[in-house]
């Protein structure tokens, strides 16, 4: 493999943290101060903590927008789309920061996404595991909001964002080269059974059975390497995401 799938990786964001302001605008509290609407948030998703800590501006704009909202008579679909089109400003206009960002949070997010696939492929099986490692959360449908998939999704955004926040004001990393990714993926020293998630990783066959399991694998492992570049190599990655 030449380089790394970083488009198997993609989430949506803007798609999983909608249902967090679903949450709180419908959840049945009365009380629509712009403090409770952000303290229902933070308590609810790991993305919202990190949106208040480290983009307070962009986060009290999205507050003022639902509590605006929330007066609406059928406040659904806006929520969404003002969930949505927040996260993806922020992320798009971040996105240069992952070349940036240190190398431990960068492992962490990828990481995330490992478990992230572990739990889907556990509750939803191997073709929409498949699907999610392919389009992203969007793939899930109503699935995505599901209780025992929902948290794993957003600590894996969350992660990603504070990817971006860590990068801010540090100095970038070159983007990596064929080298580094030749590097990262070298096969030499994989068992045989390792050998044959790393072809089939390779071969982009997401409704494959055992493709799911596998790049979890090859995710973990990627996080892992001491290769030369690798840290380049999970920046560009973590670039890519923010970028699509």
């Amino acid at each position: 493999m030449n380089s790394t799938p970083a488009r198997l990786l993609f989430a949506i964001v803007g798609a999983v943290i909608g249902f967090f302001a679903m949450k709180f605008l419908f959840g049945g509290s009365g009380d629509a101060s712009l403090d409770r609407i952000g303290e229902e948030l933070t308590q609810t998703s790991a993305l919202y903590r990190v949106m208040e800590e480290e983009y307070p501006e962009d986060f009290g704009v999205l507050l003022r927008e639902l509590k605006d909202i929330r007066e609406l008579p059928e406040p659904e679909q806006a929520a969404r789309e003002a969930a949505f089109a927040h996260a993806t400003e922020l992320r798009l206009r971040e996105s240069g920061n992952a070349l940036a960002a240190e190398d431990r949070l960068l492992t962490a997010y990828l990481e995330r996404s490992a478990d992230t696939l572990d739990v889907v492929l556990r509750e939803l099986g191997e073709t929409r595991c498949g699907q999610y490692g392919t389009l992203g959360a969007a793939a899930l449908g109503p699935a995505a909001s599901d209780p025992a998939i929902l948290p794993v999704i957003d600590a894996q955004v969350a992660a990603l964002f504070r990817v971006l926040a860590n990068g801010r004001d540090r100095e970038p990393r070159a983007l990596p080269s064929q080298e580094d990714y030749a590097a990262v993926n070298d096969p030499a020293g994989l068992s045989e059974e390792e050998a044959s998630r790393f072809q089939l990783v390779g071969s982009q066959a997401a409704g494959t059975d055992g493709y799911c399991r596998a790049l979890a694998w090859y995710l973990r492992r990627l996080a892992r390497s001491e290769a030369e570049g690798a840290d380049r190599v999970r920046a560009g990655i973590a670039q890519s995401l923010a970028q699509g």
